[in-house]
């Protein structure tokens, strides 16, 4: 006799259930109006152009929900406990950028869409290629690519093959607003730390069905009550990699290896110090060049705006009109 199909839940498979229906609606509720990621689909390709250099990083979960993807979470293990990753799931460590894509579509009413402002969300090899792009031509700012995606499944849903086609001018960035979008809000970069804020870890523990460790209840009124006094805190200076590094244990150690990608190898027996002294090293080699890359981009920015092209009025029909 055939085994009928489980059509209910119960207990606290049913008390999960319920949680991620509800994280899952209250997720679509808060993408209502926000801006949507760039991808293709296997085997295509199209031209997109960057409005910023992506210089934002962080790690972030990706869930299936009521049989559904698309939704993403921020992970806290930078800074607490997170219950996602205790619930087995993994993170991935993304750059994100803004950029215009290309790709000419026609939405449900009929009218046909292009040059739409979107997310560009890299990870794994998208994010290693971006980063070549970005270490070659310092500003992404303008740039054209040509960006396919290949048929593997594991590869970045915005495909990882960038392939470099022109710089624009700011004049001619100009001819891609479309009609009626305010030019100086459509060129603008994506606000990343709000649109990515994350949430609290009461509220990804229900999502993923985790009661809360013991004290955490006290934990969270001692917060609404610091919040409750909010005091006006002195602007603090930056805390630099070595004062970072000091307070460190191993395993976190290890983490700012793999994070910033450094070639640091840690052998069994290496007291912490001076395994610190080798990540600063390698830390300063990898960025000591910044503020000489920084003077380059301002350089690029001046020749940019004395450029005395004059925009035209109204939207190209096509990015290659451009090329």
């Amino acid at each position: 006799m055939a085994k009928k199909p489980k059509w209910f839940q119960k207990g606290q498979e049913g008390k999960k259930r319920a949680a991620q229906t509800d994280a899952a609606s209250q997720k679509r509720r808060e993408q209502a109006g926000k801006p949507f990621r760039f991808f293709q689909g296997k085997n295509e390709s199209c031209k997109i152009t960057f409005l910023d250099t992506p210089d934002f990083y962080f790690s972030e979960h990706h869930l299936k929900l009521n049989n559904q993807w698309g939704n993403f979470f921020t992970c806290l293990n930078d800074f607490d406990t997170c219950p996602i990753c205790e619930s087995g799931e993994n993170p991935s460590y993304i750059l994100v950028g803004t950029i215009i894509s290309h790709k000419e579509w026609t939405d449900k009413d009929g009218n046909k869409r292009k040059n739409q402002k979107m997310l560009f969300v890299a990870k794994a090899k998208a994010r290693e290629n971006l980063q070549r792009q970005i270490e070659r031509r310092k500003s992404l700012v303008g740039c054209v690519y040509e960006i396919a995606r290949g048929g593997a499944s594991n590869e970045c849903a915005t495909g990882e093959d960038f392939e470099y086609l022109k710089k624009l001018s700011k004049a001619q960035l100009q001819k891609l607003i479309p009609p009626g979008q305010d030019a100086k809000e459509f060129l603008k970069p994506y606000d990343y730390a709000k649109l990515f804020e994350p949430q609290s870890a009461e509220a990804l523990r229900k999502l993923v069905g985790i009661d809360a460790p013991i004290g955490a209840d006290d934990e969270a009124e001692t917060e609404e009550e610091e919040q409750e006094t909010p005091e006006v805190e002195e602007e603090e200076e930056e805390e630099t990699w070595e004062d970072k590094l000091a307070d460190m244990n191993r395993n976190q150690l290890k983490k700012v290896i793999r994070d910033e990608e450094l070639e640091v190898k840690v052998f069994k027996g290496q007291d912490d110090d001076t395994v610190r002294a080798n990540i600063l090293e390698a830390l300063v080699e990898k960025y000591g060049e910044e503020e000489e890359e920084e003077e380059t981009e301002e350089a690029e920015t001046e020749e940019e705006e004395t450029v005395e092209e004059e925009a035209e009025t109204g939207e190209i029909d096509s990015i290659d009109d451009l090329l």
